[in-house]
């Protein structure tokens, strides 16, 4: 499939996600094109398996911080303990190749919500794991209702998207997985999970709870790359597509305020689904600074897309993401060069079959 239909195919699919967010009233609505950029930015396996992998994700991790809420809401210390156990176990199923799109997530929302409910409470981070998932939903149920329509039209998909929704395989766990005890993947869980703690207690410390949630975000981009250089690579991206995002959200929103458009206007949602499907377009033809792109598009996102239904731009998530950011990746870079040392120290070695990067 060529670069300008996978742009067009994310471009209507963000428009038509915006729009059924607005009907049901999801509130995060950036949540819904976020989730069709994700999806469409890494084209390269079957979007029927990320789709339902990231929606199957996000509600297992709803239900299991519900549950945990209500039994230690109490405690904070205990559902911090429980999310940092919850964390640890799904870091080590990753570690040994256990992956999936949707363990992955498991791990991703149960911190967002935990770290949601050390920022402000239990009814704002259960407010934010409802909408996530029903934005997700959304967002995918659109992109897969999109491209179906461009398949009618363009019956040639890459090889790699012939994969379809009757060949979905649970990935199968193997027992003697766990039989085998490995230093080196249980270190590393250990500093991911020192990483957010270091962060939250960081950020408490300096009032900075505001930026606690996108430097928890990109700790993980940077902490789960399973090389040095690796991580580096994708700090430095992630910087340069916030600045990136950050230039084409203000230079967007200049514009707005000159022709007196408010974010709720339907120029708006068209203006920014363009954007994503220009950012994708050069996401998918670069594939090595695709990173960038897709940083760019959750930033704009942010920014440009209303938040509780509001009149008003979300500029401060440029700070938010910004500062977020960059605190997140050196910390996580930090601690993962003080990880290095010490597996050397300890002469602890990586399975020779470890991979490059994230599996996408």
């Amino acid at each position: 499939m060529k670069f300008y239909l996978i742009a067009i195919i994310s471009g209507l699919a963000s428009l038509i996600s915006l729009v059924v967010a607005q009907y049901f009233k999801a509130e995060y609505m950036f949540f819904s094109p976020i989730s069709v950029m994700v999806l469409m930015i890494f084209f390269s396996e079957s979007l029927y398996i990320k789709g339902i992998e990231r929606i199957l994700g996000s509600i297992v991790s709803f239900i299991i911080m519900f549950f945990i809420f209500k039994l230690f809401s109490h405690s904070p210390v205990i559902v911090l303990i429980s999310c940092a156990l919850i964390l640890f176990y799904t870091l080590y199923l990753f570690y040994k190749d256990i992956f999936s799109y949707g363990i992955f997530f498991i791990a991703f929302i149960t911190s967002i919500m935990g770290c949601v409910y050390f920022i402000h409470n239990e009814e704002a981070a259960i407010a934010i794991g409802y909408y996530w998932n029903m934005n997700v939903i959304i967002g995918v149920i659109s992109s897969l209702a999109v491209y179906e329509l461009f398949r009618l039209i363009h019956p040639q998909p890459e090889k790699h998207l012939t994969k379809r929704k009757d060949q979905l395989q649970i990935p199968k766990y193997d027992l003697n997985t766990f039989k085998k005890f490995e230093l080196y993947f249980f270190l590393k869980a250990i500093f991911m999970v020192l990483s957010i703690s270091l962060v939250l207690y960081i950020n408490y410390l300096l009032s900075w709870k505001d930026l606690s949630l996108q430097a928890l975000i990109a700790i993980f981009v940077v902490m789960l790359q399973r090389l040095h250089r690796v991580s580096i690579q994708k700090a430095l991206h992630r910087m340069r597509g916030v600045f990136l995002g950050a230039i084409t959200a203000f230079a967007v929103f200049e514009t707005y305020r000159i022709f007196n458009i408010t974010p709720l206007n339907v120029v708006n949602y068209i203006v920014v689904s363009v954007i994503l499907g220009i950012y994708i377009f050069y996401g998918t033809k670069y594939r090595k600074k695709e990173y960038i792109f897709m940083q760019a598009s959750i930033l704009l996102c942010l920014i440009l897309l209303p938040e509780h239904y509001s009149h008003d731009f979300n500029t401060y998530f440029a700070r938010e993401r910004g500062f977020g950011s960059l605190e997140g990746a050196f910390i996580g870079l930090i601690l993962n060069l003080l990880f290095k040392i010490i597996i050397n120290v300890l002469r602890v070695n990586p399975p020779d079959d470890i991979k490059q990067g994230l599996p996408k």
